[in-house]
């Protein structure tokens, strides 16, 4: 099994069960972590039967058997509290060849499905209620004239100006340019410097306002870059 946790446990014949881990896992998980019992060859005969009893904190019990390469996979059945006791037992009909000590596993505690489910529930109500109320807002408006920003790209180089066009969602365009320093070290936009273009010629106007930008000048020197911008704007 691919990504399954694996938990050693050495039996020594004084009835010490030594383990290599003390987490089970997490609670609520399901075969997802194998106990593998490393055995002497003294404890290992087809004629044994190997019983794993269970207890968690609440005091509920189960009882299994290991498979023919003495290993157990716990099932969720046993993953329900924050810890679960462990002990081993070989016998031979009623004859009890080893019985070793308790082991005490400890289990984290995971996300839950259901409080998770339940702090979404009405999510998508609620979004589907916005947007019906921004369309009844603009039932009467002429939608050709929102826009907002596609791309924010540099497309020509002139000496030390780079000039950048905004592209926006009416395929309409404004250009504006870079000067770069002195020194001629070429000032490349982030992707932040992007999105902050994006949202001072976008969505910083509300929903009932059009807007033209015209061409700005960002200067650059010793590092220091200053952006003006300019617009036209009018009611729908």
């Amino acid at each position: 099994m691919n990504g399954i946790k694996k938990i050693s446990l050495k039996v020594c014949t004084d009835g010490t069960v030594l383990t290599s881990d003390d987490v089970l896992g997490f609670i609520g998980e399901h075969m997802s972590t194998m106990l593998a019992f490393e055995l002497p060859p003294q404890l290992k005969s087809n004629s044994y039967t190997y019983t794993l009893n269970f207890e968690d904190e609440l005091g509920n019990v189960w009882v299994g058997n290991l498979q023919e390469d003495y290993s157990f996979t716990v099932p969720m059945e046993l993953t329900g509290n924050n810890h679960l006791y462990v002990q081993l037992t070989i016998s031979e009909g009623n004859r009890v060849v080893f019985k070793g000590n308790c082991v005490k596993f400890s289990l984290h505690k995971g996300v839950s499905i259901t409080e998770v489910a339940d702090k979404y529930n009405g999510l998508l109500d609620e979004t589907l209620h916005r947007f019906d109320t921004i369309l009844l807002q603009l039932e009467d408006k002429d939608l050709s004239k929102l826009k907002g920003v596609i791309s924010v790209e540099k497309t020509a180089v002139n000496g030390l100006e780079d000039t950048y066009t905004v592209t926006y969602t009416d395929k309409s365009t404004s250009t504006f340019i870079i000067t770069n320093g002195s020194k001629g070290d070429a000032y490349i936009l982030t992707e932040s410097d992007k999105l902050e273009i994006a949202k001072i010629v976008s969505n910083e106007f509300p929903v009932s306002v059009y807007r033209t930008v015209t061409p700005l000048t960002a200067v650059r020197d010793s590092n220091i870059v200053t952006i003006a911008i300019s617009y036209e704007e009018g009611e729908i």
